[in-house]
């Protein structure tokens, strides 16, 4: 039984399939672009008519381009001028259809078939049709001659178009044209033509039916995703939708006109669109089951799944699932050469983790050129660390430190050079914040860039349980960050793949083909950031900017407001880098203390000894407290006190002196807390208080020991910060009540104990050495 489709188009009614089937067996399509150079675009061009099986030429390749900068100006006379010297030997070709589209910023959606059909069911009749769009470019002024149409756009664009070979040849050789002039303009001449419009049977897709044109048309367009294929053919008022498959799922749909175009054109200043689009409507795309693991479709291929959001993924049970690295399967004498080059242009916490975290690498250390720059002063200790051990591992390695005379721009640019210069397959640019704590993290992204045949990538790293990560799904009207409608969903990893997008940063791959064309790229616009200046270039030039996020490398060290004044900043890193925080300086024993794995022993009558902190952030307190110097004299006036009098002085440093107060809390109750409740049932106060947080300082020649005392506290403790035996001799604590003596001695651990009423204590005498406590009144 045969379908009908009725639409109204310019007066005549055209219908269907009887008529289909002799077009198909009558009719070709010529499908054709002009290029002279290969871009990201045009593989992208040639990618979508591969998989919907279009036989596209590229005409043009090689040629000097003389058109102009069609992107910022008017242009393209050549394309006219390389279409007539192609196309000359079919202009007798009545049974032949051509299509046109631009080369760098144009998507297929759909085959040949599916094309023609729309061709001649929609615009029988009709022998040219050029796309259509809401504004009148170049030349607003000629917007009043042009028709009337009642529905749709009402303006020619010539980014694509298709008609009879005949009509096609007689359009582009109607007159001669410069290959500076605009081509727009030329067709736009003929089409207002009435007498040439009518006698070559042109027409416009004002709705959209083949050809949608995004610029000025953006918000008329979205996309369509459906969890099922229907397989089918179907017909609603003036819409076909395309054919699909089962596995395909995603195509665009115009719903102010109710159409599914099969060619898309992101003109003008709408190609961020065009790409944003890209990520779904590329029919390699598949869709997977609740139950299906996480694996690529292939190119381009970003999925959908069924999950819930997690911003994050990281290696202690967050709930994102990454793809399974043992996919990995290059060989180690396949590997290519890797530049990599260390950027440091700003204060950066826990830089020695870094390094570490590059120590651990997986990947063959003779096929890697390292080059460092850092112009932070306070971090060079940790980078010459790390260089005594890299000299003798890598290829080759180079150091700016802070006395280079050279800037950020200047040494992300030189990195470009000097990767040119060495012959390496990929750059790989890395920042100072970026933690690869996965050691196949540069496998992983070399496998991607050859695999995908990329250009630049960035792999998706992101400051744990926060929203900020190394790109921005889209650009607002000044240039800067705007939140796109997927980036949720893609740092949750709800939907994953390899996503084109508007700005990546903080870890780069370039590949070889691409460091020519971007070695000023960080020049390109002096007025931004390096980076952006970068991104801006490569979005102005046609290179496109990846993102990966199928596989987990790594994750943002929150780098702003770092305490560089302080002589060791990362100690002050609790509220923005937890975890790093944590790992460096809670004693190694203490989780498992809180767990019970490891037993508290109670060394008097209620007085329990337990491992709070490391050793390392003992030292780096006693280090902070002895820079600031201003230690208390021991006497009872104390004009830090309210009122100004303490009953059992001592030679301290107050933890608010060394703006460590709020940290210092923050520790306490997240730590100190969970043990009291743990040993002392039934007592719970949360957040904790205090006011006497101090460091003690022990010294024979000052203050060598305490009188007996109790606490103003409902329970305290002091933190042994450095060694018996080696910083001093002597110490301890002795309990009056009990008549119980402990050395409090290992460092890095707590005594816990009851203030106010039951635990008298006083100080044992150090003899020699200086010896250092931490203590506090916990709510007094």
């Amino acid at each position: 039984m045969a379908v009908l489709w009725v639409l109204a188009l310019g007066g005549v009614l055209t219908c269907g399939t009887a008529m289909m089937q002799t077009i198909k067996g009558t009719s070709e399509l010529l499908v054709v672009t002009v290029a002279t150079e290969e871009t990201d675009g045009l593989r992208r061009l040639k990618r979508t008519a591969d998989v919907n099986g279009i036989k596209l030429k590229v005409f043009g390749m090689g040629e000097q381009w003389q058109g102009g900068n069609t992107r910022i100006e008017q242009g393209g006379g050549q394309k006219i001028r390389i279409l007539r010297k192609s196309l000359e030997k079919y202009k007798d070709r009545n049974d032949l259809i051509i299509l046109f589209v631009d080369a760098y910023d144009v998507i297929f959606l759909d085959n040949e078939e599916q094309i023609l059909r729309k061709f001649f069911t929609f615009f029988d009749g009709f022998r040219v049709v050029f796309s259509s769009e809401p504004f009148c470019w170049p030349n607003k002024n000629l917007a009043p001659k042009y028709p009337l149409v009642n529905f749709g756009y009402r303006y020619l664009n010539s980014g694509v178009f298709m008609g009879f070979a005949p009509e096609i040849w007689n359009l582009i050789s109607y007159k001669d044209v410069e290959d500076s002039e605009d081509d727009q303009l030329y067709y736009t001449h003929l089409y207002l033509n009435e007498e040439i419009r009518l006698s070559m049977k042109m027409t416009l897709d004002s709705m959209s039916i083949l050809f949608q044109n995004l610029n000025g048309a953006s918000g008329d367009v979205k996309l369509e995703v459906s969890d099922e294929g229907s397989g089918a053919y179907f017909v609603s008022n003036f819409f076909i939708p395309p054919a699909v498959d089962e596995d395909e799922f995603c195509w665009i749909y115009n719903f102010v006109y109710n159409t599914y175009p099969l060619v898309i054109h992101g003109n003008g200043p709408s190609k961020l669109h065009l790409n944003h689009l890209g990520n779904y409507i590329d029919p390699l795309r598949t869709v997977p089951t609740k139950t299906e693991s996480i694996t690529t479709a292939g190119t381009f291929a970003c999925k959908l799944i069924s999950g819930n959001l997690a911003i994050e993924g990281n290696e202690k049970g967050n709930p994102v699932k990454w793809l399974n690295d043992s996919s990995i399967d290059i060989e180690k004498n396949d590997l290519p050469k890797l530049f990599l080059s260390i950027i440091i242009s700003k204060p950066i916490p826990f830089i020695r983790e870094f390094f570490e975290n590059i120590e651990k690498l997986v990947y063959s250390d003779d096929k890697i050129d390292l080059y460092i720059y850092c112009n932070q002063i306070f971090m060079e200790k940790e980078i010459r660390r790390f260089i005594e051990i890299g000299k003798r591992r890598y290829r080759s390695l180079l150091y700016d430190d802070s006395a280079t005379e050279l800037s950020e721009r200047e040494a992300r640019a030189f990195s470009l050079k000097q990767s040119l210069s060495l012959d390496s397959d990929y750059l790989i640019m890395i920042d100072g914040d970026v933690h690869l704590n996965k050691s196949e993290a540069l496998l992983l992204m070399v496998q991607t860039m050859n695999k995908n045949n990329l250009g630049i990538l960035a792999p998706l790293v992101g400051q744990p349980q926060k929203l900020f990560t190394n790109f921005w799904g889209a650009i607002s009207g000044n240039g800067y960050y705007a939140r796109s409608e997927n980036y949720l969903n893609i740092i949750g990893r709800k939907e994953v793949g390899i996503w084109n997008v508007p700005f990546i940063c903080s870890i780069l791959v370039i590949a070889k083909e691409k460091l020519t064309p971007l070695l000023n790229a960080h020049y390109y616009d002096e007025k931004l950031d390096p980076d952006m200046s970068f991104c801006s270039f490569a979005r102005d030039n046609g290179h496109f900017l990846h993102l990966e996020n199928n596989h987990y490398c790594g994750f943002l060290v929150i780098s702003e407001d770092v305490a560089s004044s302080k002589v060791h900043p990362e100690m002050y890193e609790i509220f923005n880098n937890k975890e790093l925080w944590e790992k460096k300086y809670i004693h190694p024993y203490y989780f498992a203390a809180l767990n019970g794995s490891v037993s508290i022993p109670e060394i008097c009558q209620d007085v329990y000894d337990f491992p709070l902190m490391s050793e390392r952030f003992c030292a780096e307190l006693i280090e902070e407290c002895e820079y600031y110097g201003k230690w208390s004299d021991g006497k009872h006036k104390d004009e830090r006190l309210v009122g100004g009098y303490e009953n059992v002085p001592t030679r301290d440093i107050h933890m608010k002196q060394i703006d460590f107060e709020r940290h210092w809390l923050y520790m306490l109750d997240e730590y100190v807390r969970p043990i009291q409740e743990k040993l002392f049932i039934g007592y719970y106060k949360q957040p904790v208080e205090s006011v006497m947080m101090f460091v003690v300082r022990y010294k024979p020649e000052e203050q060598a020991s305490l009188r007996p005392h109790h606490d103003a506290s409902t329970y305290s403790i002091d933190i042994a910060l450095n060694k018996r035996g080696i910083d001093y001799e002597g110490g301890g604590v002795h309990f009056l009540r009990y008549n119980c003596t402990f050395d409090a001695d290992a460092v890095g651990h707590s005594m816990i104990f009851p203030g106010r009423l039951t635990h008298l204590h006083e100080g044992l005498e150090t003899t020699r050495g200086t010896r250092y406590i931490a203590v506090s009144f916990i709510n007094p």
